[in-house]
């Protein structure tokens, strides 16, 4: 319980991330580990049927849990939710290509998500370790430019739906056409 309730905090103001998910799915194995001990105790059950059932459940949450691109998920709720918790920048762009219609964003789309972490945070964002809104939005152009070329030169036996996804929502958003870099880029990138 206590590991949970200070998993649900990290998510609340620090935002998802893949340990984060991790440890939620993990603890639905707990649980269900302690009921089936529980249950094996009580019905005076073998060991046999502690592993099957325990073996059942992994198969179960392993195989939703890859239903899922959590990619998608992270940027999506990490970027809706920036008025109250914090956007790492860096580990934002460091997502996968699949998530990069909801990973783009306007300058002024930065400029109020960068208000709302200066009002929202209350501790110094500006070390070494994070980067800049105006480094990720280079960052992000960059990624968005080689994936959109790599992409159009793909064979279709390397077709799968996720990258599609994105190209197709990078296309429509029009964001592709307004690609440039100024003049300072190259320094921020270093």
């Amino acid at each position: 319980v206590s590991v949970g309730i200070r998993n649900f905090w990290y998510v609340k103001y620090f935002g998802l991330a893949f340990g984060r998910i991790i440890v939620f799915f993990f603890l639905v194995l707990v649980i269900v580990g302690l009921i089936s001990i529980m249950i094996k105790v009580s019905h005076r059950k073998t060991m046999y049927y502690l592993f099957k059932v325990n073996s059942y459940a992994f198969m179960v949450v392993i195989s939703l849990s890859a239903l899922v691109n959590w990619h998608v998920v992270i940027a999506d709720y990490n970027f809706s939710h920036s008025d109250s918790s914090f956007i790492e920048y860096s580990f934002m762009a460091k997502l996968d290509n699949s998530a990069l219609p909801l990973l783009v964003k306007t300058r002024a789309e930065l400029d109020v998500i960068d208000q709302q972490q200066q009002q929202a945070m209350k501790f110094d964002t500006h070390m070494d370790y994070f980067i800049s809104s105006k480094k990720y939005e280079i960052l992000i152009k960059m990624k968005a430019r080689e994936f959109v070329e790599e992409y159009e030169n793909l064979s279709f036996l390397e077709w799968n739906y996720a990258d599609e996804w994105a190209y197709r929502k990078l296309k429509q958003s029009g964001y592709l056409n307004n690609i440039d870099f100024d003049s300072d880029w190259f320094d921020l990138i270093r």
